[in-house]
């Protein structure tokens, strides 16, 4: 069984740091959790934890650039001519872009509702197995998604901090926002034939295209597939 409510909140938020300070100076990997706290109970669930683990991982070069920048003699404009990180933030895009359109694919959603048609002795087990990863999806959500909203806020405390860097981890922490939202609501309707699947939601793919954006004002000559 999946973990209970006040144990995942301790997971997910052990990377918070004290509210108030920068999370890309301050916190490790940005003050997110790996994975975002999402299991691999389902193939469903997988979709959202790879797009959560890509974006703390992209906070954490972000994290890295910043660390940098504060040595002596270092600013942003010789870092974006050495490509700092620029290989690191692109592959993890790439895994995004690669969610995103993988788990867009409706057999997803069916794989959630398959105990149906399933022989009976394996019936019961493959629908446990489905309601853990449901249940466990509709309890990280919103732990998630408070946490982001936080960090987000935290932000303002970033004054020191290149603003192209701050603009891609408010992209991040929008594209989690987004992202719990759209599981969170998919997911509230199940066993139901007409349940969403989060990953065509129109906002989490928009919020996605704003973090490629950034990520190409950080880095413009970046090879960086689209959103389809």
């Amino acid at each position: 069984m999946y973990r209970d409510p006040e144990t995942l909140k301790s997971d997910i938020w052990s990377r918070r740091g004290d509210p108030g300070t920068c999370p890309l100076d301050s916190k490790l990997y940005g003050g997110c959790p790996s994975w975002g706290g999402y299991a691999s109970y389902t193939e469903y669930e997988i979709g959202a934890g790879r797009i959560a683990e890509a974006t703390h991982c992209i906070l954490g070069s972000l994290g890295k650039i910043v660390t940098v920048t504060k040595r002596p003699d270092t600013d942003l404009d010789s870092i974006g001519g050495k490509g700092l990180e620029r290989g690191h933030i692109s592959e993890e895009w790439h895994i995004i872009q690669d969610a995103l359109e993988e788990y867009s694919r409706q057999l997803y959603v069916e794989q959630l509702l398959r105990y149906r048609d399933v022989k009976p002795q394996f019936r019961s087990q493959i629908r446990e197995s489905n309601e853990t990863s449901i249940e466990h999806m509709k309890a990280v959500s919103p732990i998630l998604r408070r946490l982001a909203e936080e960090l987000k806020q935290d932000l303002n405390h970033c004054t020191d901090i290149p603003p192209v860097l701050v603009e891609v981890a408010d992209a991040c922490y929008d594209l989690l926002i987004a992202l719990t939202v759209a599981v969170e609501a998919s997911v509230q309707d199940w066993p139901s034939f007409g349940m969403e699947n989060a990953y065509r939601d129109p906002a989490l793919r928009r919020a996605a295209s704003r973090l490629r954006r950034r990520i190409l004002d950080l880095y413009p000559d970046a090879d960086l597939d689209p959103v389809t």
